[in-house]
C-alpha cells in the first residue's frame, strides 16, 4: 500500500530555517542593544568631558552630537528637510529592507548577514534621531597625526562594514555555479565569523571619506539643547570672536561664535607641530627655531597669527623681550581681535633688559601705538632713569581706549605701591576687584603682584594662594612662575609647613628649571 506522506527530510529543513531566523534576530538585537549601550554610556560618562585618547592617538573617544548623516553629512540642511530625509526617508528604507529579506530569506546565508548587519546600523541611529530630537550620538574617532576619521558610533561601523560586505561580494561571485556551491554549503558557513571579519575591514575603511581625509575638524555647541556638533572641512579665519568655517558637503560657509567653540583641530605643518612639542617639554631655544621655519613657509594669516603666539611664548622664556614684542605687535596689528592677545609680553617682577631691549623700549614709548606704549613702560619701570617717564605714560594709558590696554597699566601702577611699601588692605581689596575686570588669561602678572601685596601685609594664606593659583593655572612664563612657586614654598616653610614647602622647591626644580645664560 502506497501512502503520499511527508518527507522525513522536511522536519529538519523546517527546524534549520527556524534556528536560522532566531540566529539571525539575535545578531540582529545584539547588535542593535550594543549600539544603544554604548551611546547611553557616552551621554552619561563623556558628555562634559574632554577627549580620551589611547595608542598614541590612534583611538580617540570625544562626545558629539549630529544632526546629519554618515560622518556628519547633511548636518547642514534646514530642520524640516532634515527631518524628511533622516527620519522618514531612513524610516522607509529600512522598512524596505526588512521586507526584502524577508521577501528574499533564501538568499546566500553571506548576503541575508550582511544585510542584516546593515538593518542593524540603521535601526541604531533611527532610534537615536527619534529619541534625541533628530540627532545621532557620536562618539568614536580614529586616525594617525592629522590624518583622521569623522566622529562616529557603532551603527556607523555596522552600516560601513556592510556597505563593504556587499562591495565585496559583488567582485567575488564571478559565475552561477559559485554561487550554487555557496547555497549547497551553507551550513559550513559561519554568519558569525563574517560579520566579524566585515567588521574589521568595515572599522578601517571609515578613514577613507574624501570628505574627512585631509580636513580641519570643530566640535561646537548647536541648537536648544547645546548639543554638541562634530563637522569637518577648512577653518578659513580664527580669532577671539568667531571661527569662519568651510564645510565640504554641501560646499557652505558657516560661522561659530566662540563661545560655542568646544574643541578643534586643525591641520598643522610638521614645523608647526614640532614647536608645540618642543614648548610643551621646555625647549624653547629649538622651539625658537622651529617657529622661523614654520613661519617661512605658512601662508594661512589666521594660522600665522598662531605661530607668532608661539613665538611671543619662546620669547618670553628666552628673555629676548624686543623679538616677544616684535612679534606680539605684529600678531596683533594682522587682526586686532586675535587669539592669544593675553601673552602680551609685560614685566611683573624686575628683569634686566639688555641694551637692545632697552633701546627698543625707549624708542617705543614714545609710539602712537597704545599696547607698545604699555610694552616699554613695563620694561622701564624698574629703571631708575625712565621710571618717572614710565609711571607718566602708564598714567595716560588709564584713557587709552582699548580695555585691556587701560585694565593693564592699571595694574602695573601697583608696582609703584608695592615698591614704595604705600599700600593697606584696603588697596588690596580693590586690586581683587581690578583684577576680575580682566580676561582670564591676563591674570598671571596682576596676581603675582596681588600675592606680594598679601605678603607684604603680613597676611600670608592668602599671599601663599595668589602665588600658587600661577604654579597650577598659568605657567606660560616660566620664570614668573618659578619665582611664585618659590615664594610660596617659603611662606609655607615660615608657618611651620616644612614638607609643603619641600614639596613645593622640587617641583620649582623640575616643572621650572632656571634659564641658563647663553
Amino acid at each position: 500500500m502506497n501512502n503520499i506522506c511527508t518527507p522525513p527530510e522536511s522536519p529538519d529543513i523546517s527546524r534549520s530555517s527556524k534556528r536560522d531566523v532566531s540566529l539571525f534576530l539575535g545578531i540582529l538585537i545584539c547588535l542593535v542593544l550594543l549600539d544603544q549601550a554604548s551611546k547611553l554610556w557616552a551621554i552619561s560618562a563623556l558628555q562634559n568631558a574632554p577627549a580620551i585618547s589611547w595608542a598614541g592617538d590612534f583611538f580617540r573617544i570625544v562626545y558629539a552630537e549630529n544632526p546629519g548623516a554618515f560622518l556628519s553629512l547633511g548636518s547642514q540642511l534646514p530642520e524640516a528637510v532634515r527631518f524628511l530625509v533622516m527620519i522618514v526617508f531612513n524610516a522607509i528604507v529600512l522598512l524596505v529592507l526588512s521586507v526584502y529579506l524577508w521577501k528574499k530569506w533564501e538568499m546566500p546565508r553571506v548576503q541575508r548577514t550582511i544585510l542584516g548587519v546593515i538593518l542593524a546600523g540603521g535601526i541604531g541611529n533611527l532610534i537615536d534621531r527619534i529619541c534625541y530630537q533628530g540627532v545621532v550620538i557620536d562618539f568614536l574617532n580614529i586616525g594617525i597625526g592629522t590624518l583622521r576619521s569623522g566622529i562616529f558610533n557603532l551603527a556607523d561601523v555596522w552600516i560601513t562594514a556592510g556597505v563593504l560586505g556587499l562591495f565585496c561580494l559583488g567582485f567575488i561571485q564571478p559565475n552561477d555555479n559559485w554561487k550554487q556551491s555557496v547555497q549547497d554549503k551553507e551550513s559550513a558557513v559561519n554568519p558569525t565569523s563574517i560579520a566579524s571579519l566585515i567588521l574589521i575591514i568595515g572599522t578601517c575603511l571609515l578613514l577613507l571619506p574624501v570628505s574627512n581625509l585631509i580636513a580641519d575638524s570643530v566640535v561646537y555647541r548647536a541648537g536648544k539643547r547645546g548639543g554638541r556638533v562634530a563637522i569637518s572641512g577648512e577653518i578659513i579665519d580664527f580669532n577671539s570672536q568667531k571661527m569662519t568655517f568651510r564645510v565640504k558637503s554641501p560646499d557652505t560657509i558657516q560661522e561659530l561664535q566662540q563661545s560655542q567653540i568646544l574643541a578643534f583641530n586643525a591641520l598643522y605643518m610638521k614645523s608647526h607641530q614640532k614647536t608645540i612639542q618642543k614648548i610643551r617639554s621646555g625647549d624653547y631655544e629649538a622651539a625658537s627655531q622651529s617657529v622661523k621655519n614654520a613661519l617661512n613657509t605658512e601662508a594661512r594669516p589666521w594660522v600665522r597669527r598662531e605661530l607668532m603666539s608661539l613665538a611671543v611664548q619662546c620669547a618670553i622664556n628666552l628673555e629676548h623681550w624686543s623679538t616677544a614684542a616684535t612679534h606680539y605687535l605684529a600678531m596683533k596689528a594682522s587682526d586686532p581681535k586675535t587669539r592669544n592677545l593675553d601673552l602680551i609680553p609685560l614685566h611683573w617682577r624686575p628683569v634686566e633688559l639688555s641694551d637692545i631691549d632697552r633701546d627698543y623700549a625707549m624708542r617705543d614709548i614714545a609710539s602712537s601705538n597704545d599696547t607698545a606704549r604699555l610694552i616699554a613702560a613695563s620694561w622701564l619701570l624698574q629703571s631708575t632713569e625712565s621710571q618717572q617717564r614710565a609711571v607718566a605714560v602708564l598714567n595716560e594709558l588709564l584713557y587709552a581706549p582699548e580695555t585691556d590696554v587701560r585694565n593693564l597699566a592699571r595694574c602695573q601702577l601697583w608696582r609703584v605701591k608695592l615698591a614704595n611699601g604705600n599700600i593697606n588692605d584696603g588697596d588690596l581689596v580693590g586690586w581683587e576687584r581690578q583684577l576680575r575686570n580682566l580676561p582670564d588669561g591676563y591674570w598671571a602678572g596682576p596676581m603675582f603682584l596681588l600675592a606680594q601685596g598679601y605678603q607684604k601685609r603680613v597676611q600670608p594664606d592668602l599671599a601663599a594662594a595668589r602665588y600658587l593659583w600661577l604654579t597650577v593655572l598659568d605657567s606660560r612664563n616660566v620664570g614668573l612662575v618659578r619665582e611664585a612657586t618659590l615664594n610660596a614654598a617659603q611662606i609655607l616653610e615660615s608657618l611651620g609647613q616644612k614638607k609643603s614647602g619641600d614639596r613645593l622647591r622640587n617641583e620649582a626644580e623640575l616643572r621650572f628649571p632656571p634659564r641658563q645664560s647663553p
